[in-house]
């Protein structure tokens, strides 16, 4: 073994062949052709009124046939960024929770990138009417009677009985059992024993 180093990598220019310098140029062109179409950008920041980030709102970009190019949320810190748009008009939407929706309209064919800063304002909702929906512990229709069952529990119950001595008990009066006319039984509800 000698000293010198065997190369790892052989590789001889001559291998490759010629390139055609016409193909080159045009290679060279294309690509910075292709790079100009796709360099534009849209950043900025969004903010409320107050100055502070809003952070999780979402940013729609739509093309004008209203199809949408590209979706994100902002960091928090309100901030976000699109790259590699083509040279074109666009709409963006903001929207977060608790703000009005804004629109901007950025053509992106007269300039290569666009910075934005977007102030939120809040959304006030009056509302016509509140319902509050408390389901009852007892229904009663007609000869049925429902009860709620987790209206009446309170975490102390290890049993079905537990739960059971805690539930209303109806009163029904006598009530005769006939069958083939012949009283069979009678039965007689009545409060249980605690």
């Amino acid at each position: 073994m000698s000293g010198e180093p065997k190369p790892i990598l052989n590789f001889s220019i001559k291998k490759l062949g010629t390139i055609n310098s016409k193909k080159l140029i045009l290679t060279l062109i294309v690509l910075l052709f292709s790079n100009t179409i796709f360099a534009q950008s849209i950043t900025g920041v969004v903010n409320n009124e107050q100055g502070f980030a809003v952070g999780s709102a979402s940013i729609i970009i739509k093309d004008t046939e209203n199809k949408t190019v590209a979706y994100q949320f902002t960091k928090t810190n309100g901030s976000f960024s699109f790259t590699n748009l083509e040279n074109k008009e666009y709409t963006l939407q903001c929207n977060a929770l608790g703000y009005e929706r804004q629109t901007i309209t950025i053509d992106l064919s007269t300039e290569k990138s666009k910075e934005l800063t977007i102030t939120l304002q809040e959304k006030t909702e009056e509302l016509q009417e509140i319902v509050i929906d408390i389901p009852t512990p007892i229904k009663q229709k007609n000869d049925t009677v429902t009860f709620n069952v987790k209206a009446f529990l309170d975490g102390t119950e290890y049993t079905v009985e537990d739960l059971l001595k805690k539930l209303p008990t109806p009163i029904i009066p006598t009530v005769p059992l006939f069958f083939l006319g012949q009283d069979y039984w009678t039965a007689r509800w009545s409060h249980r024993p605690r």
